[in-house]
């Protein structure tokens, strides 16, 4: 078994790296601001909704490894590896369903979808006596995963009335040239077992309520300058600093389950069942070239009146950008005296896989 906690904590490095160079992959999005605000915000609604999707499974995950709950002053440290799991049909989208102003369409892929490039994607200006091409550029690649990994650090404090508070983070780390990643997160759990006559009269069977919430923070530089796009920089060099550009993607998760568990003292059996509500904000910072027509020697260019700061703050999900979805639970916790690991199941739209390792002191 302590051989087995070290594999779940080399896993958890590894599948950290996997998320980090995930994140490289947002680079190339500002190339779909080239046809203007309106279908950029489209096109990056469809390509980030299983990144946004993936992220909330994962934040409503690994809240608990049994419904019972620390006596007080109790104290558990552990460390989670939340894996969710990404729907096939959610790995390209259709461009046709977005009504894009050129009349796009075919299958691209989305953040999770084929690591090719996808459809070329071309905007004209119409002129006298002509048609001039403005822009043009392949929707990007996505990452190839099924799956998104994400780590977390949780403490749990016992308090009274069979009452546990929990709390996780992951400290804002700079990935480099990447970009950023950091989360935080606050929840709670109460034993009803103490309410119910009868039922608090059986031995090792807990049953609590629990919820959480959690807000995660990424940020992701982006590259585009004119060429990018097939056009001419006519820019001054004290309007346009393209270096600036950058993705802030937020995701919050609001989780709350009903708690059942078999506790003995090698092993616990538990499960929940309860709802996931999680909602992603996208905001584009920085300046952006967006061409306009210049001439007929030069159709497209880009000038100070055409491009664009900080482009817009949107919500990708449902109408209102949250989802609501329900959840069932069921796993596994091995207890070696203060050493715990534990293993869980989540079946979702996004189902979620969790393995975490941690102490444990009741």
């Amino acid at each position: 078994m302590k051989k087995n906690s070290v594999q779940i904590f080399v896993l958890g490095l590894v599948m950290s790296c996997i998320t980090v160079s995930s994140f490289g992959q947002l680079r190339d999005i500002g190339n779909l601001l080239a046809g203007g605000i309106t279908d950029g915000e489209k096109l990056m609604k469809a390509y980030l909704k299983p990144l946004g999707n993936a992220m909330g499974a994962n934040l409503s995950s690994g809240w608990y490894s049994t419904a019972k709950t620390h006596k007080l002053g109790g104290v558990d440290i552990t460390f989670n590896l939340n894996l969710s799991i990404i729907p096939s049909a959610d790995k390209s989208f259709d461009l046709s369903s977005l009504a894009l102003s050129n009349g796009a369409t075919g299958k691209a892929p989305t953040f999770s979808g084929s690591r090719n490039k996808g459809p070329l994607l071309t905007y004209y200006a119409p002129a006298p006596n002509n048609t001039y091409q403005l822009a043009h550029y392949n929707t990007p690649p996505g990452t190839g995963l099924s799956f998104l990994p994400s780590p977390m650090l949780q403490l749990g404090v016992g308090l009274i009335k069979d009452t546990e508070l929990t709390g996780r983070f992951v400290p804002s780390v700079n990935i480099g040239k990447i970009g950023s990643f950091g989360l935080w997160g606050i929840g709670i759990k109460h034993g009803l077992k103490q309410w119910i006559p009868v039922i608090n009269k059986v031995p090792f069977l807990n049953l609590t309520l629990q919820a959480g919430y959690t807000s995660m923070s990424q940020s992701a530089n982006v590259k585009v300058t004119p060429d990018m796009i097939g056009s001419v920089d006519q820019t001054t060099a004290q309007a346009a600093n393209w270096s600036g550009q950058k993705m802030d993607l937020k995701v919050t998760n609001f989780t709350a389950n009903i708690l059942v568990s078999v506790d003995i003292p090698v092993i616990s059996v538990y499960g929940g069942v309860g709802i996931s509500s999680s909602k992603t904000n996208l905001g584009m910072l920085g300046k952006y070239p967006v061409p306009t027509f210049g001439s007929t020697s030069q159709p497209s260019v880009v000038t100070d009146a055409s491009m664009v700061t900080d482009p817009f703050h949107i919500s990708i999900g449902s109408k209102d950008g949250s989802i609501t979805k329900p959840r069932l639970n069921a796993g596994l916790l091995f207890k070696l005296a203060v050493l715990h690991i534990h293993f869980d199941y989540t079946y979702a739209n996004y189902s979620v896989a969790t393995a975490g390792i941690g102490l444990s002191f009741r």
